[in-house]
């Protein structure tokens, strides 16, 4: 009956994901440009509030969060077709921007979201009772894609390269997936939560705000002064990640504070390519390179290392050996990074194991 609570921001501990096993998530700095990302009864949330055709109901229902906080978007007016929920903001041309917003079944089944325009090719509708998307944009550099979060929640996004400096985000409950269906009574919707719409090339996790925007910053890991745990003559480095997809490197290594010694594993520049390898002097003693890969799911990868001895190892299968070549030279840190800063990792991790000798191909699988 006496309880008081404080937030409390503590630096140096990485932010985990508690979805499915819990692990460490990489990510880069983001800006949610939505002020309002809950409070969908915000008159920002309607160009025409006079005239509004969505009636929205606040704390209608459980949202993500466990909270009761999503509101219920409910089709008012039986004679327009899904209309009028949404919100302009400040966009670059011709940059990459990603929509995205959770959302639930209710009477109706589907949401009809977009970015760049409401017509046009820029929608998409998402079917929340079997959690797919059921239309596709037909803009040129749109897409769009759902994921399940749990209890009937799924997160509804679309990606573009904007065509102009404001550009829309819309979100409204839909009758069966078409863009042109009218309303069926005035009581019927869809339930919504945490809307976001960020500059880049694919979604990160939920950013809240509540009358501005908000930006996180990047995620940045390092441990350095650890050569003592690392045998730079011969060793191991295993980790089970999967990256964010996007056209850059995207890296986690064990190095010297440089680029030029190192053992490096993770993605490549093209968004399907597995980039492996082990530097001694700047330059590669082992390189593997793997294109093209599908990283839906998590991989496990184990890089081995000794004079004149290399091989990878991925989801317990050797697939590559190099019987030629230098061992790195003072490994001391490690880093989500290429050893000198430049391509951050950006996605998820599960384990990170070094060992301080070359195991075995039966440790190895």
């Amino acid at each position: 009956t006496d309880i008081s609570v404080k937030e409390v921001t503590r630096d140096n501990v990485p932010r985990i994901d508690y979805s499915g096993c819990p692990h460490i998530l990489a990510e880069p700095q983001r800006t949610n440009l939505i002020p309002y990302s809950e409070d969908f009864t915000d008159s920002s949330w309607s160009s025409d509030p006079s005239n509004a055709h969505i009636t929205r109901v606040a704390n209608a229902a459980t949202s993500p969060s466990g909270e009761n906080n999503a509101t219920k978007l409910i089709g008012n007016n039986t004679t327009r077709n899904p209309s009028n929920a949404y919100i302009f903001a400040t966009t670059t041309s011709g940059t990459p921007f990603v929509s995205s917003v959770f959302a639930k079944k209710g009477e109706y089944d589907y949401l009809i979201m977009s970015i760049g325009s409401y017509a046009g090719g820029y929608w998409s509708s998402f079917n929340l009772d079997n959690g797919t998307v059921d239309t596709q944009p037909t803009q040129s550099d749109t897409t769009a894609s759902i994921e399940d979060y749990g209890n009937g929640w799924h997160r509804c996004i679309i990606t573009t390269t904007t065509a102009a400096s404001s550009e829309i985000c819309l979100v409204t409950p839909c009758v069966d997936g078409n863009l042109t269906t009218q309303y069926i009574n005035t009581t019927n919707g869809i339930y919504v939560y945490g809307a976001q719409l960020e500059e880049g090339s694919y979604a990160t996790s939920y950013i809240p705000t509540s009358g501005s925007t908000v930006t996180r910053n990047q995620d940045i890991f390092s441990r350095d002064g650890i050569g003592s745990l690392i045998n730079s003559t011969e060793g191991v480095l295993f980790a089970e990640w999967k990256p964010k997809l996007s056209s850059d490197y995207s890296i986690l290594s064990i190095n010297n504070g440089t680029s030029g010694s190192s053992v490096l594993m993770g993605k490549g520049a093209s968004s399907s390519t597995i980039f492996i390898g082990v530097r001694s002097g700047y330059g590669y003693q082992m390189l593997y390179t793997l294109s093209p890969y599908d990283f839906t799911n998590f991989i496990k990868v184990a890089v081995k290392w000794k004079v004149n001895d290399f091989a990878v190892w991925i989801d317990g299968v050797e697939v590559a050996t190099d019987t030629s070549g230098n061992a790195p030279v003072g490994l001391n840190k490690l880093s989500f990074d290429f050893g000198d800063g430049g391509f951050d990792f950006y996605g998820e991790v599960k384990q990170l194991q070094v060992y301080d000798t070359a195991l075995t191909d039966v440790q190895l699988a």
